[in-house]
């Protein structure tokens, strides 16, 4: 969101950035980034935040599944019913291609997910929150982020195991993502 956000400050695009993390928050400001904090789930569903007044809201929060949460979902739905309360017209969803997990050979969109895996269910589950909300709405599957500060090495630290030493692996620049994100929010809505 970071990378985003400046790219769109550059473009004299107005932008409403959240986080969680009030140091973070802190750095936005620096940067010139109108910034909000945002806890969610939210505490009070009645409390106004900015970031619903915008046209378009870009989501890219991750599940922390590996924190062993499992309330991806819900955050999502909030965002949602809180867009639909606001002025959003049309909702982002930076998702990821964990999604496909499960499934072999070449997929797309039109593949079938094996919800039965319960990481792929709540990954679902979110997506579909945001396709429900209008014909506007996006999801992009991203995998392997690469980037400044994100190296592709660190997807292979020493505590994670691949199933296959020949497996495919997706990797996406920071830069090639913001620019399709700030063209999709530019598109006539």
């Amino acid at each position: 969101g970071y990378a985003l956000a400046q790219k769109a400050i550059q473009q004299n695009v107005s932008v409403v950035a959240t986080s969680q993390n009030a140091e973070k928050l802190v750095t936005l400001e620096q940067e010139g980034i109108c910034s909000h904090q945002l806890i969610l789930p939210f505490e009070n569903s009645d409390q106004h935040y900015p970031v619903f007044d915008c046209e378009v809201l870009i989501i890219c929060i991750t599940p922390q599944f590996r924190q062993g949460k499992k309330d991806y979902p819900d955050k999502i739905k909030q965002l949602v019913l809180a867009a639909q309360q606001g002025a959003v017209k049309r909702i982002v969803l930076i998702s990821t291609t964990a999604a496909y997990e499960g499934l072999s050979g070449e997929v797309d969109e039109q593949s079938e997910l094996c919800l039965e895996d319960e990481k792929v269910s709540l990954i679902n589950k979110a997506e579909q929150y945001v396709l429900a909300f209008s014909d506007n709405s996006i999801v992009l599957r991203c995998a392997g982020l690469v980037g400044p500060n994100r190296h592709p090495g660190k997807f292979f630290n020493a505590d994670r195991r691949l199933k296959s030493a020949n497996a495919f692996v997706n990797l996406v620049h920071q830069y090639d993502v913001v620019e399709l994100l700030l063209l999709l929010s530019k598109a006539n809505i």
